[in-house]
């Protein structure tokens, strides 16, 4: 389950890695659900199949085409209703997000790609990845998705080369071209996707602390993964003029404020609560700033038993 709505804000959209699933964002949904600063901000997450091995001959793995096209159905049906948009993607995910941006170009649609408003790119192997490749050559020697993986893959390249010129570097919206700021950061102990990969020729390239997987796995507000998207978003909502950015509100992050703490970890607290602070035995601690949204996560996180 995602956020609730928030048409007139900012709807996060975001997609997952190789062999991984839409649960891969929880600790972002429920960082980003708690931040009063990110009151505008809806998450959505993008999922799609990606099986290690295909087990039965009536069904095959998705390529990459395949994704992108899914993607497309996904924004314009699920985020149809938002203006604004922001993708965030790990590892793969980042270069099916690139693949669905150069097949709207390639069919002169490069205007219905304004109202994505920039792409967060953590981990993504823009020049593919060497870990244990003769292993996966072998193993994965047909498998779709692994095979764009590899190094220089030859139909990654050329989306990466069209995205750069199209629209990292594009100075208009056209058929052809939109201008989408991207940020991409590699993680500075991730042996996956190595930091010439994971920035590649993108101008806005950074490194962040952590693994392959760490990097997504933000323990707190201050940790410097959830930081980096949120300054992303926060910019967003500035340059659309989405919010007025004040002081942080009692109990939001930044703000010192103490509240009692419920203690529980199995039940929601009372509605008339006006800061609901959960100790997640997993997540840790995290403030919400109502009721419907901790209810709506609390559930996503298995609190109730339907």
């Amino acid at each position: 389950m995602d956020s609730a709505p928030n048409s007139d804000g900012v709807a996060v959209v975001f997609v997952h890695g190789l062999f991984s699933s839409e649960q891969t964002w929880d600790k972002f949904l429920v960082l980003v659900a708690s931040d009063e600063e990110l009151r505008f901000v809806t998450t959505l997450r993008f999922g799609y199949a990606s099986p290690k091995v295909r087990l039965r001959p009536d069904r095959r793995i998705p390529d990459y085409n395949d994704l992108a096209e899914q993607l497309k159905t996904f924004l314009e049906t699920r985020a149809k209703s938002y203006e604004r948009l922001v993708l965030v993607a790990h590892s793969q995910g980042g270069l099916i997000v690139q693949r669905y941006l150069t097949r709207m170009l390639a069919t002169g649609r490069g205007q219905e790609l304004a109202r994505i408003k920039g792409v967060v790119l953590f981990a993504c192997p823009n020049d593919g990845s060497g870990i244990a490749l003769l292993g996966r050559k072998i193993w994965w020697q047909r498998h779709p998705q692994e095979l764009g993986l590899r190094p220089l893959a030859d139909q990654v390249k050329d989306s990466q080369r069209m995205v750069l010129e199209q629209i990292v570097n594009a100075e208009a919206v056209g058929p052809s071209a939109c201008p989408i700021p991207f940020w991409v950061y590699g993680g500075t102990q991730d042996n996956v996707v190595v930091r010439a990969s994971a920035q590649a020729a993108f101008p806005r390239a950074a490194m962040l602390p952590g693994t392959h997987s760490s990097i997504i796995q933000p323990g707190s507000h201050e940790d410097p993964s959830y930081q980096a998207l949120r300054e992303h978003l926060r910019g967003v909502c500035r340059v659309e003029g989405v919010e007025e950015l004040g002081p942080p509100s009692p109990g939001s992050p930044g703000s010192h404020k103490e509240e009692p703490d419920s203690g529980h970890t199995d039940s929601p607290p009372s509605a008339q609560a006006a800061l609901i602070r959960w100790n997640h035995p997993r997540l840790g601690t995290v403030d919400f700033r109502d009721r419907q949204t901790f209810v709506e996560i609390f559930k996503e996180l298995g609190g109730f038993n339907d």
